[in-house]
């Protein structure tokens, strides 16, 4: 039999996720995929992996949490602003982040830093037809994931999950500003 540090070192660092299905609905409804202002970018069908040195990767272009200028030095910006900002980025979908929260070994350490990871590309409406947004965040010990509405400023603790392979305006890194 094995012990549990053994079973954890076994666990698969890579997944296969079909980005073309439709997510699960964050919450416990009143929040749906269709009708004014939802979106659903597909992307295929994408291997997650997570490296010997711990950074996240699909289909072998690595995973960063990307910030818009109008974040940094104490900037804010309004969500719907940030989501036109993020048209032309490899965002990832809420397909992705559900494949993390089943593969929690698949999240890098270094995302447990109190940020809170957005996926962009899926936009939600709740019952008020409000758009929003799942994220995913550390705290107290495990993951989570809730969702935050568009019509809300954005700060620097609210990065978008995208691809390296767009030109990136800055990465989100602690402690350093571009």
């Amino acid at each position: 039999m094995m012990n549990a540090e053994q079973r954890i070192d076994t666990l698969p660092m890579s997944v296969i996720v079909d980005s073309d299905l439709n997510p699960k609905i964050p919450g416990a409804g009143g929040v749906y995929l269709t009708g004014f202002g939802t979106e659903h970018r597909k992307m295929g069908k994408i291997t997650l992996e997570k490296r010997e040195n711990g950074k996240l990767y699909a289909n072998g272009v690595e995973v960063v949490r990307y910030l818009s200028p109008n974040q940094m030095g104490g900037k804010i910006i309004q969500g719907h602003s940030l989501r036109h900002e993020l048209k032309n980025k490899q965002v990832l979908n809420a397909c992705i982040l559900d494949a993390l929260l089943a593969n929690l070994q698949l999240i890098p350490d270094s995302w447990k830093d109190g940020d809170q990871t957005y996926f962009w590309g899926t936009i939600f409406r709740d019952a008020n037809n409000s758009q929003c947004i799942e994220y995913l965040y550390w705290r107290e010990n495990q993951w989570r994931c809730f969702y935050r509405w568009l019509d809300v400023e954005w700060r620097n603790f609210r990065p978008a999950a995208v691809l390296t392979s767009q030109p990136l305006g800055a990465e989100c890194q602690k402690g350093e500003s571009k």
